[in-house]
């Protein structure tokens, strides 16, 4: 590649990435970050608020998406196109940190139902929550990264000003809303860039963090994906065609949630943990995170049972579930979306809540959650939780839950049974209740 220009960005990680290499799958995998992670997701990020500015506009989806597409690839590359930037990283300021020092941070709250599950404190009557929620999936002895390191961007001598500018603009809002690795729409990974060039006058840098520069940003941007939008020929593109729909950010649907503030990003996470599970254990319950008193047990999490899963695992248990039964409206959180049950007598049971596409008659395993926790920097050593939603159709036209169940009876585990049914995609307002109860707990700001 003839580069001719470079910028460089100097990230920084605010909470601990656990981002791997494609054949690490051992127990004790090398963390790192490589420079094709980081090219998908700068592509995610090109294509959600692309497609939310050129829908915002009035465009129709499926030549937005066609839209998108045409200049992703005139920019980024495509399978017949070489990309316009180069890519590279310098690492040097990255250390180590093992999960297990973040995931046993927990703290309690008091309650006072007896249907909940909590602990005795002596007088008091508590449940704990840790990090390690936000971390499912990530083993304890898991190898993170910590610090910061160097990203480096060289342009083809064929790139236009607008195209550059339209990439780091892209990368400025990556810095500012996104993160890298594992569990990064949980809060872990999320970055900060703390160095940057400027576009039109218009700061990259995301620390201090302040969401009226986001929207600033998202202004640029749009500006600047309009004019190529015309200069890539989007309004000839034909309407129609069979095509699924990216998420769409712009500055206006940018509305996010920003919780307290700490000097410890660690204790932001740990608000996160806590008010995420509270939500769907006790929406009305507004209690703060309280220090624990016994530190012995901090590692051991307590299990809440929502009143979504006790119906739901009733139902497996007995027979009784039914066509449409439940409206399984936590599925928008992201699928798959699991329940598992025991009771006495040995019979055990699990449901597997996934989609399928009923235009296509196929099963299929995952959605990703539209709803983004990710810790910020409001200032030197201060740290927030932030919470936002990227709107889109959460699943395409057509699609309906799939729900698997399979369980066996008797105390010797008896025969498998597997039975399958279908229930309709809930409404996105459980996301909205989420939001308002995070405004009621955290305050407007």
């Amino acid at each position: 590649m003839g580069a001719n220009r470079g910028d460089r960005f100097r990230v920084r990680l605010i909470t601990p990435a656990f981002a791997y290499g494609a054949g690490d799958e051992g127990e004790n995998p090398s963390p790192e970050i490589r420079v094709s992670s980081l090219r998908g997701i700068i592509r995610w990020w090109f294509r959600v608020t692309a497609n939310g500015i050129l829908r915002n506009l009035g465009m129709s989806s499926s030549r937005s998406l066609k839209c998108v597409s045409r200049m992703e690839a005139r920019i980024l590359g495509s399978t017949s196109r070489a990309s316009l930037a180069k890519l590279r990283i310098e690492d040097d300021g990255l250390g180590r940190v093992k999960a297990s020092e973040i995931f046993g941070r927990c703290c309690e709250i008091e309650v006072s139902s007896s249907k909940e599950k909590e602990s005795s404190r002596g007088d008091r009557r508590v449940a704990r929550y840790c990090v390690n929620y936000l971390g499912y999936g990530i083993p304890a002895d898991a190898a993170g990264l910590k610090g910061e390191f160097d990203l480096l961007v060289y342009f083809d001598w064929r790139s236009s000003k607008l195209e550059r500018d339209i990439l780091r603009t892209v990368i400025g809002v990556w810095g500012a809303l996104g993160g890298i690795g594992r569990r990064q729409r949980r809060g872990m990974g999320s970055v900060s860039l703390i160095d940057a060039p400027e576009v039109e006058g218009v700061k990259l840098t995301s620390h201090p963090f302040n969401d009226d520069n986001v929207r600033s940003l998202l202004e640029e941007l749009g500006s600047l994906v309009l004019g190529y939008s015309r200069e890539a020929g989007c309004d000839s593109l034909p309407e129609g065609g069979d095509v699924d729909n990216f998420g769409e950010l712009h500055a206006e649907s940018f509305h996010p949630v920003i919780g307290p503030s700490y000097d410890d990003s660690v204790e932001a996470l740990k608000e996160l943990a806590l008010r995420f599970r509270r939500f769907r254990e006790n929406p009305n319950d507004k209690s703060r995170c309280m220090e624990m008193r016994d530190k012995e047990e901090e590692r051991r999490p307590i299990r809440q049972r929502t009143l979504q899963y006790l119906n739901v695992v009733s139902r497996i248990m007995w027979g009784t579930w039914g066509e449409g039964a439940l409206s399984l409206e936590w599925s928008v959180f992201g699928l798959p979306h699991n329940y598992y049950s025991r009771r006495k007598g040995g019979r055990k049971a699990k449901a597997f809540i996934t989609w399928r596409s009923g235009r296509l008659s196929v099963q299929r395993g995952r959605r990703a959650s539209p709803v983004f926790a990710k810790v910020v920097s409001v200032a030197d050593q201060l740290y927030s939780p932030m919470v936002f939603v990227i709107t889109s159709d959460y699943l395409p036209e057509g699609s309906e839950l799939a729900v698997t169940v399979e369980w066996r009876g008797g105390k010797r585990g008896g025969r498998k049974r597997v039975s399958s049914y279908h229930a309709p995609v809930p409404s996105m307002k459980k996301l909205e209740d989420f939001l308002s109860y995070l405004r009621g707990v955290w305050g407007e700001r």
